[in-house]
């Protein structure tokens, strides 16, 4: 069956989201340097150092996976990628955080987000600039 989207609870998630960001605690500045050297070449460093929110679980098998193979993902240009798994493993949080990740080594420009509607694959692009 497939979600229908409610434009005002998407409106509702997406200040909340808002909201959960602007309580986050600062990074400290002390760290900066080790964090902008680091964060690019490590997905998972990335991950748990600026999304904590959501990663609050301990990592599943498919999250261990994702981290281990997203480092080679990286490292080949042009590589398109698709991951099947059942639902509630995270698929589109962690899809949402590589390709931000991809934009932040600056080695991409653009991602597609293919989903089984439009609204789905808008909602991914703006919980992506949300972010």
């Amino acid at each position: 069956m497939r979600k229908v989207l409610d434009r005002r609870q998407l409106k509702h998630d997406f200040e909340a989201l808002r909201e959960e960001l602007r309580r986050l605690e600062l990074l400290s500045d002390a760290d900066r340097e080790e964090r902008r050297h680091r964060a690019p070449k490590d997905f998972r460093f990335f991950c748990e150092t600026y999304f904590p929110h959501l990663l609050k679980y301990k990592p599943s098998s498919f999250h261990e996976w994702f981290f281990a193979s997203a480092d080679e993902w990286a490292d080949a240009p042009g590589a398109k990628i698709e991951i099947a798994a059942p639902r509630g493993n995270a698929k589109t949080t962690f899809a949402r955080m590589y390709v931000l990740w991809r934009l932040v080594r600056q080695d991409t420009n653009f991602a597609i987000f293919i989903s089984d509607t439009i609204d789905q694959a808008q909602e991914s692009l703006e919980y992506i600039k949300i972010e």
